[in-house]
């Protein structure tokens, strides 16, 4: 069942708090799911369509782990396995890379997140050095660094000349920051959360980024909250509501550290949503924090009626419970499955000849 948010002036100030022009805007709808037990399997076929597997290739110039960062871009994919940045194309055949870890004016030490620019350049995100580096993909050379001044941990084009960054420390005073690809020009800073509830959900795990045609989605770890991102505007669009989720004075509480966060979190039974999340037409996925029960859920947007899930069914009914989805662009969806997986199991193509050290299998999907 859905319901709409109300707005009052006290809400408004403790939930968006942007600088430079940026507007209030009325939060959008809270999703309401039964309690997150008795999990099931989930058969991909009943929530995706157009699902295709790739086979990445295996060789010692792109060897990957099964916990990844990818994005895809123009019929690339793009691996990100910390020290470099892996593409193939749309078949698994490996391309090529960018790979520049270092200390040098152009090198980056870490390797935090990266986004696909047009112009066949890229943008990667240097949290240690507190910058972004583009790089040319085709003379695998660099081209320019912005300074952010922060630690950040994730980026996304909001449109084809301004990049979002999230901020990635304790109490920082403002959680997305906005600059011109271009100029390298600072545009503006905001955040979106209370300050005490930014301290704790912000920096835990990964967060991501997803578009819906032009409109810049954004969710995070242990918070039920679905935001959407513009310039002008940072508002609620989802709010996964669950008997379990934590009252908003949990997050009001002094904790000394976000390990006792976490520990509280889980000792009081608390469930939240968040930090991994996709909309399609009829279905939105999201995760789950702190629950042994369940990993994700798929959400019926019509009815809010539920499926909580922790293993899934590949084609041919084989089940598999150690897996990664990662959210991709208008209601994709990547499954990432370690070829481990697959192996002493009875499969047919794209999955037979498949050995333990070979790199991953991608299963891509868009959310009915």
């Amino acid at each position: 069942m859905r319901y709409y948010l109300l707005l009052c002036s006290l809400f408004f100030i403790s939930l968006v708090g942007c600088k430079k022009t940026a507007k209030v805007s009325i939060p959008g709808e809270i999703i309401s799911i039964s309690p997150v037990s008795d999990p099931g399997t989930l058969n991909i076929s009943d929530y995706l369509t157009n699902i295709r597997f790739i086979p990445l290739q295996t060789n010692d110039s792109c060897l990957l782990s099964s916990t990844l960062n990818l994005k895809v871009n123009d019929n690339c994919i793009y691996i990100s396995n910390k020290q470099a940045i892996v593409y193939f194309d749309d078949t698994g055949k490996f391309i090529s890379k960018i790979k520049h870890q270092g200390r040098g004016p152009f090198e980056y030490v870490s390797l935090t997140d990266f986004v696909v620019l047009k112009d066949n350049k890229i943008a990667v995100l240097d949290n240690a050095k507190k910058r972004l580096i583009i790089y040319d993909l085709t003379k695998r050379n660099s081209l320019k660094t912005i300074d952010l001044g922060c630690f950040s941990r994730a980026c996304e084009m909001v449109n084809d000349s301004i990049i979002v960054v999230t901020a990635d420390y304790y109490k920082p005073d403002d959680l997305f920051h906005f600059y011109n690809i271009r100029t390298s020009e600072k545009i503006k800073s905001c955040t979106p959360l209370h300050q005490q509830k930014l301290s704790y959900c912000h920096i835990m795990g990964h967060r991501y980024f997803t578009k819906q045609g032009n409109t810049l989605l954004y969710s995070e770890p242990f918070n039920p909250d679905i935001l959407k991102v513009s310039l002008d505007t940072v508002l609620t669009r989802y709010h996964i509501s669950t008997p379990s989720n934590p009252p908003e004075d949990f997050y009001m509480t002094e904790f000394n550290d976000v390990r006792e966060f976490i520990e509280e979190f889980k000792r009081k039974k608390y469930v939240a949503t968040g930090g991994n999340f996709a909309v399609g037409e009829n279905y939105l996925l999201t995760s789950f924090n702190a629950c042994p029960a369940a990993k994700y859920c798929f959400i019926e947007l019509q009815t809010s009626r539920n499926f909580n899930f922790k293993s899934i069914y590949l084609p041919g009914n084989i089940e598999i419970e150690n897996f990664q989805i990662i959210p991709l662009n208008d209601g994709e969806i990547c499954i990432v499955i370690p070829a481990i997986e697959l192996c002493g199991k009875s499969v047919n193509q794209p999955f037979s000849n498949i050995a333990e050290t070979d790199n991953p299998i991608l299963c891509i999907g868009k959310i009915k």
